[in-house]
Order: structure tokens, then sequence, then C-alpha cells
């Protein structure tokens, strides 16, 4: 059902194509697959073809440099200096029929100098989704020395931006306070999110007394080599059998023996996040690992990883392998969906022991995850919140 709150005409701009695989290009599919497609005209840079019930979307590639400087400093720098302001006006003339009133955008890679210059081009009101803080852009793979100008475009489109919605209350007050977002711009939580019917309810146990152990895992490891060896040694020191269920491509996963007890069992690539959240409701326990070093804490404390969702969806306990100060883990002790596993291996392993032999504690941490992805990741809510910034935006 189309979430009627959308009034306004919308021009999207975003880096994800509408095919995208990944988890931020199912993210803005997933909200869009709940709003009016009449009112959305989709602007991207990359050919892509947006499936029924979506937004009709256009590509608008700019001219690049020679293949072999792909994803180059010098690309980067060549878009954002020579190309920005064309590329924004090849788009305006598709959108400006169409009459739009507010911009949004989904501030990533080109899309942040594009957008600036086609806000300025068309003087809408513009609306900016942040999925993480600006500074975590070179470790998502942005070319470091092309950091400082990434930033400065960046701080110059939030300057203009009138309202944003990000996944948590902690990265809107960073990018007010540290990436230049104007302190009256309005600022909403919109969580990552699922449909509500690919919530599991079941809350029947996993394993048997005397069988092995399941813990289950998806997505990109955002954890370093050493953290994933404290894991397994974590498990290692465990009395049972312990198989892990990944559906983390195996290429990204740190080489190095696993304890005796311990087997790794890679899962074919699943076409939906709705298989692999059926697959881990099989599970007792699934892992969370986030960033531990001083440097690469800014992402655990602002943002919050996809996988998150799904293993609240999957009704099991999560195991956070992360600093006490994430977003992921005041979310899940908030809901006492899971643990959170110390970084010394002794009190890690007394802790997932308990849990895994204590039914009780088992059965009421399913609950916990069940009402987190309820109240915090349900689609329809979310998108409710989102479709009345937009039109709150776009009647400034």
């Amino acid at each position: 059902m189309k979430s009627e709150t959308l009034n306004p005409r919308v021009a999207l701009l975003t880096w994800c194509t509408p095919d995208s695989r990944y988890a931020g290009g199912a993210a803005i599919r997933r909200l869009l697959s709940r709003l009016p497609p009449a009112q959305i005209r989709w602007c991207g840079f990359h050919a892509g073809v947006a499936a029924a019930g979506l937004p009709e979307y256009r590509a608008f590639p700019p001219h690049k440099l020679h293949w072999r400087l792909s994803g180059s400093v010098l690309e980067h720098a060549w878009v954002d200096w020579h190309k920005a302001r064309g590329v924004a006006r090849q788009m305006w003339a598709w959108l400006a029929p169409f009459d739009p009133q507010v911009l949004w955008v989904f501030p990533e890679v080109w899309a942040v100098a594009v957008g600036l210059e086609l806000r300025r081009l068309s003087g809408l009101p513009l609306h900016a989704t942040m999925h993480d803080a600006p500074e975590s852009a070179a470790q998502a793979g942005l070319p470091r020395l092309y950091m400082p100008l990434y930033r400065r475009r960046l701080r110059a489109l939030l300057r203009e931006t009138g309202s944003v919605d990000a996944v948590s209350e902690t990265l809107i007050t960073h990018l007010r306070h540290a990436c230049g977002l104007a302190h009256g711009a309005a600022g909403v939580v919109v969580r990552p999110a699922i449909e509500g019917q690919w919530m599991h309810t079941s809350g029947a146990a996993a394993h048997d007394v005397d069988q092995e152990r399941r813990i289950g895992m998806c997505g990109s490891l955002r954890q370093s080599a050493g953290q994933w060896q404290r894991f397994l040694h974590v498990l290692g020191r465990l009395p049972h059998r312990i198989r892990i269920v990944s559906f983390t491509p195996s290429a990204e996963l740190p080489s190095g023996a696993l304890p005796p007890n311990v087997v790794l069992d890679p899962q074919p690539y699943a076409p939906s996040e709705r298989e692999v959240i059926t697959a881990l409701a099989g599970v007792d326990a699934c892992y969370l690992g986030l960033w531990r070093e001083p440097a690469r804490q800014l992402f655990g404390a602002t943002s919050l990883s996809s996988k998150l969702v799904t293993y609240a969806a999957a009704g099991r306990p999560i195991l956070v392998d992360a600093q006490a100060n994430t977003e992921a883990w005041r979310l899940v002790s908030q809901y006492g969906a899971g643990i959170r596993l110390e970084e010394d291996a002794r009190q890690a392993s007394a802790a997932l022991l308990m849990l895994l032999e204590n039914e009780a504690d088992w059965g009421r941490m399913c609950g916990g995850a069940r009402r987190l992805c309820r109240e915090e990741f349900d689609l329809e809510r979310n998108v409710r919140q989102l479709g009345a910034q937009l039109w709150a935006t776009a009647r400034k």
C-alpha cells in the first residue's frame, strides 16, 4: 500500500542505481516502494532499471577521464570541478517540466557536488538523507586525498539543507556540530526498515541440549582481522560444537585457523533479504561486529549496520562485539535483545555460554529482538515519518 503522506512533487538524486545490489540500494528501493511513484522523478549517474512500482529513473553519466583513472582522486576531482554543473543542468532540463517542489538528495560520492549545483540551479528546498557520518566515507572506498574536497562540498550542501533524515539522533547531532548542517534545519530519525510481514515471530528454540550451537552472520565485516580472531577465540572456549552460518562473502573473512570446535558454513548468495531472515531464524544467535579501534569508532557511534535489522527481524539474540557507546548496542540493550561481548575473552565466553544454555534468558532476548524490529525498523511507520518531513520541507 502506497503512503499518501508524500504530497509534494519530488526530484530525487542518488548515487545508487534502482537495481543496485548494495544495502544502500535496497534501503532506497524499500522506501520508494511505499511512496507514490508518480510524485517522484529519480536522477542518477549510472544506467539502471527501476522495477515496477518505483519512480521513473534516468541516468546522466558525466564524461569521465581515461578508464585507467576510474575511482582515482583525479576522476573524482574532475567530476566535482568540471562536470558537476553541466550534469546538474542536464538533470534540471529533464526535471523542470515535472515542476518539482522539493529536492531530495542522498549525498554520496558525485551526488554531493551535483546535488549542490542542482539545488542552486533549481532554487528548490533541499532534504538530505544521511546513512553515515561523512568521515566514514574514506573507510567506504573514497580516495583519502580526495576527502578534503569532498568534505568542503558536503559542508556547502548541508548549509543549504532545509531538513535531514538520518539513522540516529547521534548522527544528526554530529552533522550539526561537525559537518556544517544548519542548526535551524529540521532533523528526523528514519532507521533502516523492512516489511512487517518479513519479521519472524516464532520463539521456538533453535537447538536441543546436546546439539551444536549455530551462530548466524551476514553483510560486510566492519571490524579488524584481529577482532574477528578474538571472536573465534571466544567461541573456541565454549564446551559446544559451534557452526557459523555465514552469508558474509568468504573473501571478506580474514584467513586463519578455526578453533577445533568451530565450523564455518558459508551460504550461497541470497537474492533477497527475506531469504536471509528466514535462514537466520534457525540459528541460536546472530553476530554483529563493529570496529573497536579508536580511529574507526565514529561509524559505530553514529550509524547502524543494516545487518542489525536483519538479525532483529529473525528474532534471535544479537551478539554485539563493539564498544558500549555504539548506536547498535544502545538499541539492543534498550530492548533486551542480546548481549555485548567484552574484549576480555573469559568474560565474553562466560556471557555467551550463559545465553546459549539458559533457555529463559534466550527466550527473553528473542522477544526483545522482535520488539526491537517492530518498534524501530517497521517500514510503514518510517515511511510516514519521512513523507511528513518531505512535505514540511516543501512547504517552507
